[in-house]
C-alpha cells in the first residue's frame, strides 16, 4: 500500500467513540475505503483504493465531500488531454506549425488583432478546410521545411488555402510581398 511519507499519524488505533464511523468498503466516485490508516490533528485518515489500482491514505471527508475524488490518476489524464491539441503539445513547446495555423486564422477571421486591417479587412480568409481543422492543415502544407521558413501566400492577395500558401524563407517571402500605397 502506498502512504503519503508527509503524514506522521498521532495515533494509527480507530476511534472508540460512539459518533465513529467505519466506512470500510464504502466506494465514493473511484475511491473505495479499504481501512482506516490514523489520526492527524483529530482528523481521521484512511486507507483507499482508486479504481486504477492505486492505494494511498486521504483524509475521510474530502473523499466524502468529493474533494479527493482520485489518487490523482484523473488529473493526470485531464492534463495530458488539455496539454495537447490536435496532437501537438500546448503552451512553450507547442509545434511552429500548430502556432502558425493559429496565427493565419487570428490575422484573418479576429477583428481585434493588431494588423487585422492588412488581412480580414482586406477580404483575405482562411479556406473552410483548414480554419476548422490543423490536422488538414498540416496535411496540406507539411512540416516546416527549418525554422528559418514560414508561410508565404503566392498570391499576396488570395487567401491562406492549398494551392496559393508555402513555406518560404524570409528572403523569398521580401520578393513576393504585395505592393502598399504610401
Amino acid at each position: 500500500m502506498r502512504f503519503n511519507p508527509a503524514i506522521q499519524f498521532d495515533s494509527t488505533s480507530p476511534p472508540t467513540a460512539h459518533n465513529f464511523i467505519d466506512r470500510t468498503g464504502e466506494k465514493y466516485g473511484k475511491l473505495e475505503f479499504i481501512s482506516f490508516a490514523g489520526r492527524k490533528c483529530g482528523q481521521i485518515y484512511w486507507n483507499m483504493k482508486c479504481d486504477c489500482g492505486t492505494e494511498f491514505a486521504a483524509y475521510g471527508q474530502n473523499v466524502i465531500r468529493g474533494l479527493t475524488t482520485s489518487c490523482g490518476c484523473v488529473h493526470s489524464v485531464k492534463s495530458s488531454a488539455t496539454a495537447t491539441c490536435h496532437g501537438e503539445t500546448r503552451g512553450l513547446s507547442k509545434s511552429p506549425e500548430y502556432s502558425c495555423w493559429v496565427q493565419i486564422k487570428t490575422r484573418c477571421h479576429n477583428p481585434n488583432y493588431r494588423e487585422f486591417h492588412y488581412y480580414g479587412d482586406r477580404g483575405i480568409t482562411v479556406c473552410d478546410r483548414w480554419r476548422n481543422s490543423f490536422e488538414a492543415f498540416l496535411e496540406d502544407m507539411g512540416r516546416k521545411p527549418s525554422p528559418h521558413h514560414s508561410i508565404d501566400r503566392i498570391d499576396p492577395d488570395g487567401n491562406y488555402e492549398p494551392g496559393n500558401c508555402r513555406w518560404v524563407t524570409a528572403k523569398q517571402q521580401r520578393k513576393n510581398q504585395r505592393k502598399r500605397a504610401s
